[in-house]
């Protein structure tokens, strides 16, 4: 992998959505996990909700890796047989394109406050009692 983030419990997190993803993928039937089944998937909420914690930190190496794993995991479905190989790859780009999506949203309006020189998100003064 790439840089994994620097807290275990962050890389483990992004591991434990690998995993499920990986398992989503080598179902039987994979083509029953568009939208609707993800949603109703609570492994994959969990791991997902995970993911979003990491994503409040580790922006960078998170998404460093969720496009290793998808490029590694492209390249090995190049050899399977072209119909099962369209459907996994479409279930694939879902599973990824999930926590980019969160990861974008994540970026644009961040969920733990920023503190810039000092200040938080608002402008007021991190400085303790003088």
């Amino acid at each position: 992998m790439n840089d994994l983030p620097t807290l275990p419990l962050s890389a483990e997190l992004l591991q434990a959505y690998l995993r499920v993803s990986e398992g989503i993928l080598s179902s039987p039937a994979p083509q029953e996990k568009t939208n609707a089944g993800l949603s109703n998937d609570h492994q994959y909420a969990r791991a997902l909700q995970g993911l979003q914690l990491v994503a409040q930190y580790h922006q960078t190496a998170m998404m460093q890796t969720l496009a290793s794993w998808r490029h590694n995991l492209l390249e090995a479905m190049n050899t399977s047989r072209p119909r099962d190989a369209a459907i996994k790859r479409a279930v694939l780009e879902l599973l990824f394109l999930h926590p980019a999506m969160m990861l974008l949203s994540e970026l644009v309006s961040p969920s733990a406050p920023a503190v810039v020189e000092g200040k938080d998100a608002a402008g007021a003064s991190t400085a303790g009692p003088a």
